[in-house]
């Protein structure tokens, strides 16, 4: 059943005002929440640290706080008060230990979760952050939602783990902008892809890692409306199909065919059927499951040839 979804992202790179920096960064920071709750959202993304951006002369741990502190109290309410989840950034202090952590904030205000950075950057390190161990995908009431820290970009196991807990979306609090990267991501594990950071070209990706639109200066919140009731697949075996599933659904379903990759994704439009429903009527199989097949074919074939 089609599955729309809300998402908006914001650009923003610390106040410039130094004295109680902290405090005056979250305060411009619940300003542009206001403008993102004007195309009433179903979440909201902020950047990396955000609180702590544009402080100079300060090492990331000075802003850290508790859960209970007042930058997440104060994203808290603006996530009552706009009915949104929200992605809440801040160098999280607990049990003695620093974690650049990711604080998801559900429609109530209440902490439904945090994803700590599992892999710090060396700087961070020296600085006293603790790397987070595990990955997590938080099940919101309009799909599955995975979260990523900056300099986990870069590393493969943070976006596996993720892809192995069914995530649909992927929240991107940043320092840095990703690029490429981020498209890649969306390609090779199939999911929709936002990025909020302090700096332009902030990407909303699709699942084929198209660009659906950048934050600039002069747009500090983009806000996209996805379908989360998809599925990616092959074209190989499912091509021939096609017809017969849009001459059933006509509306109902959308095909997005991209043949340079051979790959095309099936979209749910329908308030009675799944995508994942229609691609078992029709004797298909994802692409992820396609290449699962495919490895186990190739490892028989392996075993098979070692003993002759």
């Amino acid at each position: 059943m089609a599955r729309k979804a809300r998402i908006s992202a914001i650009k923003f790179g610390g106040s410039r005002e130094q004295t109680n920096h902290v405090a005056a960064s979250v305060g411009e920071a619940c300003a542009l929440i206001d403008q993102a709750a004007l195309d009433e959202p179903d979440l909201i993304a902020l950047p990396e640290c955000f609180s702590f951006l544009g402080w100079d002369n300060h090492k990331m741990v000075d802003s850290a706080e508790p859960l209970d502190g007042p930058t997440v109290t104060a994203i808290a309410a603006k996530a009552r008060e706009h009915h949104a989840y929200i992605v809440c950034p801040i160098v999280l202090a607990k049990d003695g230990k620093f974690y650049n952590a990711s604080i998801l904030l559900d429609r109530r205000g209440e902490v439904m979760g945090a994803y700590y950075k599992m892999f710090p950057t060396t700087y961070e390190l020296d600085e006293g952050i603790t790397p987070g161990e595990k990955a997590w995908v938080a099940h919101t009431d309009f799909g599955k939602v995975g979260l990523a820290i900056c300099f986990d970009l870069n590393f493969r196991p943070v976006a596996e783990s993720i892809a192995e807990q069914g995530a649909e979306l992927v929240v991107f609090s940043s320092m840095y902008r990703g690029g490429i990267s981020a498209r890649i991501w969306a390609y090779d594990f199939g999911w929709y892809f936002v990025s909020s950071t302090p700096s332009e070209m902030s990407h909303f990706c699709d699942p084929f890692g198209r660009v659906l639109g950048d934050l600039w200066d002069y747009q500090p919140v983009m806000t996209r409306e996805i379908n989360l009731d998809f599925q990616i697949l092959h074209i190989d075996t499912n091509s021939q199909q096609w017809e017969a599933i849009r001459r059933k659904y006509g509306r109902g379903v959308s095909l997005d065919i991209v043949g340079p990759e051979g790959v095309f994704m099936l979209t749910s439009e329908s308030p009675e059927v799944s995508a994942m429903d229609i691609v078992r009527e029709f004797g298909m199989e994802t692409r992820r499951d396609y290449f699962a097949r495919a490895t186990r074919r190739r490892n028989e074939a392996l075993a098979l040839g070692s003993r002759v």
